[in-house]
């Protein structure tokens, strides 16, 4: 039996009721945000850690310049006293 030039054999798109289909928009919007939430932390954590990375690095190169002054300072003094 054919109706409007259609088979009866053709699948019919599945048709949600107004529940389900409310359902499946929440499920759909859960996800996105989850995917969002995701996203957010994974950047959160990666500026973290390169942030972390620039502190260390930051404070490495201070500790070794005043660490160097205080080695220049010795070698200066040391100099001082064996040449009294």
């Amino acid at each position: 039996m054919e109706v409007n030039n259609v088979p009866s054999s053709a699948p019919e798109s599945p048709r949600l009721s107004p529940q389900a289909n409310r359902r499946q928009k929440s499920e759909d919007f859960r996800d996105s945000q989850l995917s969002l939430a995701s996203k957010i932390a994974t950047d959160v954590v990666v500026g973290i850690r390169r942030n972390r990375l620039l502190i260390s690095q930051t404070l490495d190169s201070f500790y070794r310049r005043r660490w160097g002054k205080i080695r220049l300072l010795r070698r200066q003094t040391k100099l001082i006293n064996l040449q009294k």
